[in-house]
């Protein structure tokens, strides 16, 4: 990778801002930084537009609404100027991007911190700017630079430091530390103009513009390094971009410096080609799947390594799984998961759900000393039916004994009670009440009653704060970190609910995680 000085990134820069530049500010991100200030001679009141500088006779406006200037008809905020204008000042912060002036082949973008002041003389509005940050795009790296702005509000100017490199590119105004919390905006035409001509007119930053809202310099900090999203991209594959822009786990499934597609994607042409009839989405994960299912020899088909991808989706999932490998081939397990999957679409929305099932299934065989080896016991052909059936055995052995120990328990968890916005969350107060939010809610939290009772886990039920019998949601707390959230048939929580669940986290277990690390 190509390493830069600060004066390297510097000379790819020309020192002034373009009026393009400019013009773009003042049109685009300044455009809600309209104002028509008011003021009354006799009887008589008089507007002035700080966007076209024009004094004019209004028909009367109001302070704080909103109505178009008559001579230039932008959609200004009306503002009485004898009302105190103490705090009005706009502030912004935006990427404008540009052709290198020394390599042809370079493109560069610049953050720029403006603000318009509007607190003094609105006649006279200036709108001041500082570049925040340089960036330079080549391939083979590139390079970031960046300084602080700041306005000091009481000398009317912007404060700068010095520009220090950076180790690696990212957007200013994505973190809160910097420019989070002002207007944002970027030059998508500028980009247009610069990447024409240059290596990066391919790069397929437009199929990106409109998942990046932080001005796509992550992006082609990315490309720079990688061109390899050029193809990526092309076979349908944005997923492992963007995977990689929003810095998740890629299991180490791509070679991002491989010289062709499926050195890259890490697997064979007659896989490829697969994938391709198949039309399914191209993910790290499956990538994974599939390079292990190779290494491993599992004797799994695309198909069955593309299921595993959609219904379990996750590592954990698959370690959990592979456990069952005492017991048979995973291409035997899968083909009995996926049966079931398609006979019971009502109490298994999922694959994940089904395997879930089975796998509590088992264990209440183990409590219940059924022979697990047994194959019949072992596949159940009904499998709903077969779970139903052992969950009950298990509450006629267990309920007395947990019941007792979950009352206890619910007493000293008190503290976890919240209530927030119509919705209340509690302890699970007895074993009858695990049963019932089981049965209602058509999942298996019975099954967890000993780890409950014995301090292994926290049940806890939200509930709506009008219908606080009513089975609602079902959470489970280990460590001190939900583990999972589950309502009707096991499905995930809606918006409610998960704000609900966020404001219950930062109530109650960061505090528990507090007293505990104290």
């Amino acid at each position: 990778m190509q390493v830069m000085d600060i004066g390297e990134v510097h000379s790819h820069f020309s020192s002034d801002l373009s009026d393009e530049i400019k013009r773009f500010a003042m049109h685009v991100v300044f455009l809600k930084s309209r104002y028509i200030f008011t003021w009354r001679q006799g009887k008589q009141q008089f507007g002035y537009c700080t966007h076209c500088g024009v004094h004019y006779q209004t028909n009367g406006l109001y302070h704080k609404e909103k109505a178009h200037c008559p001579h230039c008809d932008s959609y200004c905020l009306i503002q009485a100027s004898g009302i105190s204008r103490k705090y009005m000042v706009d502030y912004a912060y935006f990427l404008y991007y540009e052709k290198s002036i020394v390599d042809p082949n370079v493109i560069v973008a610049r953050g720029i911190y403006a603000v318009r002041d509007y607190r003094g003389d609105y006649t006279n509005v200036k709108t001041q700017y500082a570049e925040a940050a340089h960036y330079v795009f080549q391939l083979g790296g590139g390079a970031m630079a960046k300084r602080t702005c700041y306005y000091d509000t009481k000398n009317c100017l912007i404060k700068t430091g010095q520009f220090e490199l950076t180790s690696s590119s990212y957007a200013l105004n994505k973190y809160g530390s910097h420019f989070g919390n002002i207007h944002f905006d970027y030059s998508n035409g500028s980009i247009i103009e610069a990447v024409k001509g240059t290596p990066f007119q391919y790069s397929t930053w437009d199929k990106y513009s409109s998942y990046d809202t932080n001005g796509l310099v992550e992006f082609f900090a990315l490309y720079s390094r990688y061109p390899c999203v050029e193809y990526l991209t092309k076979i349908g594959a944005r997923e492992i971009v963007e995977t990689k822009l929003r810095g998740r786990q890629t299991y180490g499934a791509i070679n991002w410096h491989g010289k062709d597609l499926l050195k890259v994607l890490k697997i064979t042409k007659q896989e490829f080609r697969e994938l391709q009839k198949l039309r399914v989405r191209v993910s790290c994960y499956l990538l994974y799947l599939i390079q292990t299912a190779k290494k491993q020899h599992w004797d799994l088909t695309i198909s069955d390594l593309i299921w595993l991808d959609d219904e379990l989706g996750g590592d954990w999932y698959l370690k959990q799984l592979l456990n069952f490998r005492v017991f048979d081939s995973l291409k035997t397990i899968i083909r009995y998961l996926k049966k079931q999957t398609r006979k019971y679409p009502k109490h298994f929305v999922s694959g994940y759900s089904t395997f879930s099932h089975w796998r509590d299934y088992l264990d209440d065989c183990k409590l219940l000393k059924m022979d697990v080896q047994n194959e019949s016991i072992r596949y159940p052909t009904e499998l709903y039916e077969a779970h139903q059936n052992t969950i009950l055995r298990v509450q006629m052995k267990q309920n007395a004994k947990l019941d007792r120990k979950i009352r206890k328990r619910a007493k000293e968890l008190q503290n976890y009670v919240y209530q927030y916005r119509g919705l209340i969350i509690r302890p699970a107060a007895s074993y009858s009440e695990l049963l019932k939010e089981g049965n209602v809610l058509q999942h298996c939290v019975a099954r967890y009653g000993e780890r409950y009772a014995e301090g292994n886990t926290i049940i806890l039920f939200i509930r709506q704060v009008d219908t606080p019998k009513k089975p609602y949601f079902t959470v489970e707390v280990t460590n001190g970190d939900i583990q999972q959230v589950r309502g009707l048939k096991n499905c995930n929580p809606g918006g409610k609910v998960k704000a609900f669940v966020e404001a219950f986290k930062k109530a109650k277990l960061k505090k528990t995680k507090m007293k505990k690390s104290a």
